[in-house]
């Protein structure tokens, strides 16, 4: 059969046996190249897992050598703090020794003050007995001096008190008569003050006077002055004294709801006045936003410092 195959192929020429040739030397020269490549990057590849395991021992070795580094600089610091605790523990030590001795010292000083106090006041304790049985027995010798005069004296002292309770009677009627007088001097001086104020009022109600609702006196008033805007009712004491200062400030707000109840809108402003007016109960009163009238010669005329602004009600 092979003689036969041989037989029926065509001889083939020099030029297809070379253009064979030529393809098969450069189908085996692209082999080689593609053979070669393949092992250059084999080679690059190993290269490159030899460069990867050359790192990473590197790095192994150069951790471990960190790592023993740090654990090395680990056992120095904390022999380093145990030395120091140490040191620190002994100091500490010997401070507490130190201010143990310095206690017992305080305390036995502390003792010893304690003694040296408790002897003196012992004795100054027997000196005091000393002192108090001689200012008895003299106290007993004047008492005893003084028991003789006793009743005498009990009579006298009797006798005082029948006095006194007959001149504070008289005293009262004297001071009310007084508030009476008061009133008469109030007014005329008042007018004028309040003019200059540049405050025109009358006298309408000169006297003492009761305010009453439902046959019940509301309130009772020494002396008011009005005009057709503002009415000005005023308190007239011998002697002024805080108690008259709140009196008014009540009396002021029971006349406001008479008023209001009346149908009378005008402004009610207050006054107190005083023969006798105190410095505390000037500032009280003004305080309570009244005007302050005070004895000047022969008449009663309103005080009214710069900064004093009067209440309205």
């Amino acid at each position: 059969m092979a003689s036969t195959v041989a037989t029926d192929r065509t001889p083939a020429t020099f030029e297809e046996i070379w253009a064979t040739l030529d393809r098969t030397a450069k189908l085996q020269e692209e082999q080689a190249l593609a053979w070669e490549k393949r092992e250059k990057e084999r080679l690059e590849r190993e290269r490159e897992r030899e460069a990867r395991a050359r790192k990473h021992e590197e790095e192994r070795l150069e951790r471990e050598e960190r790592e023993k580094e740090h654990a090395r600089k680990r056992e120095e610091e904390r022999e380093k703090e145990r030395l120091e605790r140490e040191e620190r523990e002994k100091e500490h030590e010997k401070k507490r020794e130190a201010e143990r001795l310095e206690r017992e010292e305080r305390e036995k000083e502390h003792a010893r003050k304690r003694e040296e106090e408790r002897e003196k006041e012992r004795l100054e304790r027997e000196e005091r007995e000393k002192e108090h049985e001689k200012k008895r027995e003299a106290e007993r010798q004047e008492w005893e001096k003084r028991k003789a005069d006793w009743e005498h004296l009990r009579e006298m002292v009797a006798e005082n008190s029948r006095v006194a309770d007959a001149y504070n009677a008289k005293a009262e009627a004297l001071y009310r008569r007084f508030g009476d007088v008061i009133e008469h001097l109030v007014a005329p001086g008042m007018v004028d003050s309040f003019d200059d104020l540049g405050i025109s009022l009358e006298i309408k109600r000169p006297h003492k006077r009761k305010i009453k609702e439902d046959d019940q006196t509301i309130a009772e008033v020494d002396l008011t002055l009005e005009n057709d805007e503002t009415v000005v009712i005023v308190e007239t004491k011998a002697r002024v004294r805080l108690d008259d200062v709140r009196d008014h400030v009540s009396r002021m707000e029971k006349l406001r709801g008479y008023y209001d109840r009346q149908g009378d809108s005008r402004k009610l402003m207050g006054a107190i006045a005083g023969a006798v007016f105190g410095l505390s109960e000037r500032i009280t009163t003004r305080k309570a936003g009244f005007f302050t009238v005070v004895q000047r010669g022969d008449t009663m005329m309103i005080d009214v410092p710069d900064d004093f602004k009067p209440r309205e009600w």
